[in-house]
């Protein structure tokens, strides 16, 4: 009696007469009752199985659902009701980039712990909004001292145009490349928590847009000092550096107050804190005085050093009457307007606006 032998889902691929075999309904040989050879067709069958149907051409005969290992091209496939070959997805885990790579292969780079996928011609990290143009990528990156840091990369254009991070500031490996094999030294020597934008003279990368405001309320610059200044010192041009605090009641040459969070810092990489303080020259800063100050008084350096007080009882007691007719001497040693009141003899503080013109 005949076999009948149907699929998974219940339709007929073959009808095999007694002691016939059959190798037209699929790539195997299936095989009849009483049928000659039996083991033989058993066996390579079973191999035919077992390696997928290991060749360079694709198996005649073939049925929906079907494996087929594309021997010419490393890649398993199968066959899809439009009776399509379709390649699997095919991933490589290695720190170094794979070779003989097709469109659509991924690629796990397990140096940078970032998903990649062939797009015929180049590796490109896939991320948040991963497209042809571009992508966002969440990965760790070594510092220069083999620890592993946590960055969010921008990429457009298979460039890496700007970082962020929450790690504290460090300096890349030396051998950590970014998306297009550039050494991250090349371009962003050092990241810093925050946005890092990427340096390179040729795209003069910008920021551009419309500030609309400002945490902070002061325009400052680093310059050299002397010594380590407390926020709010009062300095001036001179010292055996750049700048110093004030002296001497009157004190001409002021440039501005120690700043510690100023909405715009120029000169930003000059040094740090104690050697190079951030100078507050326009603005609304907080700022070490003494001696009775009514709101809105032009402010001058005191005789405490570092501390200023108001023009009105500064020049009442010294060089009242030998200013009084001359407007233009308060503009060369006032620096700043109270914006608060105070009266003590101890030294304070208050919020006054650095200004040029009184």
């Amino acid at each position: 009696m005949a076999y009948t032998i149907t699929g998974a889902d219940g339709s007929v691929v073959a009808t095999i007469s007694d002691g016939t075999t059959d190798t037209t309904s699929t790539p195997l040989t299936l095989v009849g009752k009483n049928s000659t050879n039996y083991g033989l067709h058993l066996n390579t069958n079973m191999v035919s199985l077992l390696n997928n149907f290991s060749s360079s051409t694709n198996p005649t005969n073939a049925i929906i659902g079907q494996m087929w290992f594309d021997s010419g091209n490393n890649r398993l496939k199968y066959l899809d009701t439009g009776r399509n070959w379709r390649i699997t997805p095919n991933l490589v885990v290695s720190g170094t980039q794979p070779t003989n790579q097709q469109q659509g292969d991924f690629w796990l780079d397990s140096t940078d712990n970032v998903l990649k996928v062939y797009s015929g011609s180049t590796y490109s990290s896939m991320g948040l909004g991963s497209s042809s143009a571009g992508s966002v990528v969440a990965k760790t990156i070594n510092d220069s001292t083999g620890s592993a840091k946590a960055i969010m990369e921008f990429i457009a254009s298979n460039k890496t145009m700007f970082i962020m991070t929450s790690e504290n500031q460090f300096t890349p490996a030396s051998t950590a490349t970014q998306a297009d094999g550039t050494l991250y030294t090349a371009n962003f020597p050092t990241i810093k928590p925050g946005i890092n934008l990427r340096q390179d003279t040729t795209m003069n990368p910008r920021y551009w847009g419309i500030a609309s405001s400002s945490e902070y309320a002061d325009l400052a610059e680093r310059y050299e000092a002397d010594d380590n200044y407390e926020p709010g010192t009062v300095m001036m041009l001179g010292g055996t550096k750049e700048v110093t605090q004030t002296t001497v009641n009157g004190q001409p040459g002021i440039i501005g107050v120690v700043s510690t969070a100023p909405a715009y810092l120029m000169n930003s990489e000059a040094g740090t804190d104690a050697t190079h303080p951030q100078i507050a020259m326009v603005g609304r800063i907080p700022c070490k005085v003494v001696g009775k100050i009514n709101k809105f008084d032009v402010m001058v350096a005191s005789n405490t050093p570092g501390v200023a007080t108001s023009i009105s009882g500064f020049m009442t007691r010294e060089v009242y009457t030998k200013y009084s007719n001359q407007i233009d001497q308060r503009m060369k040693i006032g620096f700043a307007k109270a914006l608060e009141s105070y009266d003590s003899t101890s030294v304070g503080s208050i919020e006054v606006m650095i200004m040029r013109s009184f």
